[in-house]
């Protein structure tokens, strides 16, 4: 199977949801059943629309023994903070990243990225909202 044949893209995709209520709050992707992944594939496909100002969103993985958890927050290799993709400057403004996963989440049998929100409270659907989906590769077959 040629290399781009085994590449999956936008999987899991919660569909746009809105960012409602107080911060803080934990926004979840679905979670990713990483035996399926080969390994340093897994990635993120993160859309943020934000329009509240001082709505900050900071992406974290998060991992599991089973797909409803209990989740723990998976840090990259050197223990880095995870930092702000995000904030909301009172006119509305798009992205669309994508996130590697880091390598604790190999090591357990599910993840996902989870957005922890800071400062104001989302204003809902069409101000404030995100999608989260995943990207992987495929062992080789």
């Amino acid at each position: 199977m040629a290399h781009n044949a085994r590449i999956t893209e936008n999987n899991l995709s919660t569909g746009v949801q809105p960012i409602t209520g107080a911060a803080p709050l934990t926004l979840s992707g679905n979670a990713a059943p990483v035996s399926v992944y080969g390994v340093d594939s897994l990635s993120a496909t993160v859309y943020l629309k934000l329009t509240t100002n001082a709505l900050a969103v900071v992406p974290q993985w998060e991992v599991a023994s089973s797909n409803q958890g209990p989740w723990s927050v998976a840090k990259p290799e050197n223990n880095a903070s995870y930092v702000t993709l995000a904030t909301g400057t009172g006119a509305a403004a798009s992205l669309t990243v994508d996130i590697s996963a880091c390598k604790a989440v190999y090591g357990r049998q599910y993840a996902r990225l989870s957005l922890v929100t800071s400062g104001a409270a989302g204003a809902g659907l069409g101000v404030d909202e995100y999608r989260i989906s995943y990207n992987f590769r495929h062992f080789n077959q």
